[in-house]
């Protein structure tokens, strides 16, 4: 293979180049054809007719044979790249009908991207190989494909190469939908995430020129490139401890001498005591608990909280007491950060032991792909990432979910943050790697910046990873 990830004797640039021409031929064909074909709804003489049904079944012919040189020449390519992200696919053998012809990865229908190089196939031959079924009442043949194609999907042809091929790829706004590594909630979430080293971000930066130009597309600050690996799904760096309420009151104590007597005494033990009336008003009847004692901290009222009108009243500000409203009462809430700082350093310590015996480890970055997320930085391979996520996700679970046999590991460098084509035909003239050594992790908590369309986020813990040779 060669550096461009094209076969040796062609080039990115070769490819791409004949193609065009391929694609112009076509064009100039496709006027041809339906003028023939207008003109046999015509009456014709029988050998008129005749002569016209030889005309257009040569020009037809010569469709097929410039679909089939399209396809071969993007078989030439047989790694991602911008313009046939591709992969590993099972071919059935003795298909009964062209469309249950090919057997590809699973993945949620939620995760199915609608272009670009996150398609669902194999990255490698093995992995194709290793899906094989077990049952051999049908065989199958492990093959390449320059674009990926679904089950139920038509046979691959010009125009379904045209559709991924074209360096014009149509791209959503990321941050317009919750998904699982872009939740849209403004809380922030924990993550684990792996932060890349000197030489991949001046990789990132070499294609800034091409990215910078698309409207629809946001470049990630080299200060904010990652790549996610884990996500607090559980909220374990979130939890309370379980005295919570008598900590919270023996800091408040401690921390407002000031404030001591029977009024404060009062409020403190409210909020152990069991609540009362209705169970469905149990939350609202603590939470009013709460807001009595931020009043009484303040020595003044807290602002009126917005009439329940609908259930779609979300517009107040973060100083309106909404239920469960931390970020109103600020001086609880303060207390309360305190003490679950406090408990979550005991959780970074568990998660750190956990991944001590995890060693480091070596990977290719580059060249950068694009789908309908944006455009990342090719990560491979996939192994060692996946034996760390599941090393991640078997903290303090059994049954962890399994990863999507499709899912890829990559590192965005640009978001898309509108649904608009954008154009990335210099992409492919940028096809250097460069080695990436994974010696540490970092436990981030991020939240969306939504009016920039990135991530930001807050470092709570760096966990280096065992370098091999090193103590065990």
């Amino acid at each position: 293979m060669s550096d461009s990830g094209v076969a040796p004797a062609s080039t990115t640039e070769a490819v791409v180049q004949r193609i065009a021409q391929l694609r112009a031929e076509l064009a100039m064909l496709r006027p041809r054809i339906a003028d023939s074909s207008e003109l046999l709804t015509h009456a014709l003489s029988s050998a008129e007719m005749v002569d016209e049904r030889g005309y257009l079944a040569g020009l037809e012919a010569q469709v097929e044979e410039i679909n089939a040189q399209i396809l071969e020449q993007a078989r030439l390519v047989t790694e991602p790249h911008p313009l046939w992200p591709g992969g590993w696919f099972l071919e059935r053998l003795d298909p009964p009908h062209e469309d249950l012809r090919w057997r590809t990865p699973y993945a949620p229908y939620l995760a199915t991207p609608t272009s670009g190089a996150h398609r669902h196939a194999w990255r490698t031959r093995e992995g194709a190989e290793a899906a094989v079924p077990t049952d051999r009442r049908h065989e199958y043949r492990a093959v390449w494909s320059p674009i990926t194609l679904g089950e139920y999907e038509a046979p691959l042809d010009a125009d379904t190469l045209n559709e991924v091929g074209n360096p014009r790829v149509r791209v959503r706004d990321r941050f317009a939908f919750p998904s699982g590594w872009s939740r849209s909630s403004d809380e922030p979430i924990t993550f684990v995430v792996a932060l890349p080293s000197a030489q991949v971000r001046d990789l990132a930066d070499r294609y800034a020129p091409v990215l910078a130009d698309q409207p629809a597309l946001s470049l990630v600050p080299t200060s904010w490139l990652h790549i996610p690996l884990w996500q607090d799904r559980s909220r374990r760096f979130e939890d309370a401890p379980p005295d919570m309420t008598e900590r919270l009151a023996a800091r408040i104590v401690e921390r407002y001498p000031e404030r001591a007597g029977e009024s404060l005494t009062a409020l403190l033990a409210r909020l152990s005591a069991p609540p009362e009336g209705e169970p469905w008003r149990y939350g609202s009847r603590i939470w009013d608990r709460y807001c009595a004692l931020e009043e009484e901290l303040r020595g003044a009222p807290l602002p009126p909280r917005p009439a329940p009108d609908s259930w779609n009243t979300v517009t107040a500000g973060p100083e309106v007491p909404r239920e469960w409203n931390w970020s109103a009462l600020t001086l609880v809430s303060a207390v309360r950060r305190e003490l679950i700082d406090e408990a979550r350093e005991k959780v970074l310590d568990d998660l750190e032991a956990h991944l001590a015996q995890q060693p480091a480890f070596d990977v290719v970055a580059g060249p950068a792909v694009a789908d309908n997320d944006g455009v990342q930085l090719d990560l491979w391979p996939d192994e060692p990432f996946r034996e760390l996520m599941d090393r991640c996700a078997t903290w303090r679970e059994s049954r962890p979910e399994p990863i999507p046999a499709s899912w890829r590991p990559s590192l965005p460098i640009a978001y898309s943050t509108a649904d608009a084509e954008v154009d990335l035909t210099g992409l492919h003239h940028i096809r250097q790697r460069v080695t990436w050594r994974i010696d540490e992790l970092a436990v981030v908590t991020m939240r969306m910046d939504r009016e920039n369309g990135r991530y930001r986020w807050n470092n709570l813990r760096r966990i280096p990873l065992r370098t091999p040779g090193g103590p065990t």
